[in-house]
């Protein structure tokens, strides 16, 4: 999922470059896959469990996770260029802190039921700004 993800979003990413907030948009088009995530996510969260006690697996996991960083930080890298920010040379380790919060903030979607501890605003919000101020530090 994560590769088709990926791909989807180097596609669309084309149409919004000259946006006035390209990396925002990178945030609202993640947020159009929330009807699968938590599906998903439940999944993910199984296999990363097996993986931990097979490491034959984890490294098979850990190559699909990092052709998903990859990609994630050749499209924030783009956006942030798009916008006249110039992202660190390790835009991978952007791309991986971006993964980690936003599988954070899914997790407690998952498990937070009520609408008022809902994270998907928060992610929604607060993503964009920390790549932009992460990209803005790294010129």
């Amino acid at each position: 999922m994560s590769d088709r993800l990926v791909s989807q979003l180097r596609e669309q990413v084309e149409t919004f470059t000259n946006d006035a907030d390209p990396v925002a948009r990178v945030f609202d088009l993640l947020a159009t896959h929330d009807a699968q995530e938590r599906s998903w996510f439940l999944v993910s969260m199984e296999f990363t469990l097996h993986a931990a006690r097979h490491p034959e697996i984890a490294r098979a996991l850990a190559e699909h996770e990092e052709r998903l960083n990859t990609g994630l930080a050749e499209i924030l890298g783009r956006c942030l260029a798009s916008s006249g920010q110039a992202p660190d040379v390790s835009s991978t380790a952007l791309a991986r802190l971006v993964v980690a919060l936003y599988e954070g903030l899914t997790a407690m979607r998952v498990t937070h039921t009520t609408t008022d501890a809902d994270p998907a605003p928060l992610a929604r919000r607060v993503l964009p700004h920390l790549v932009r101020a992460l990209g803005a530090s790294q010129e």
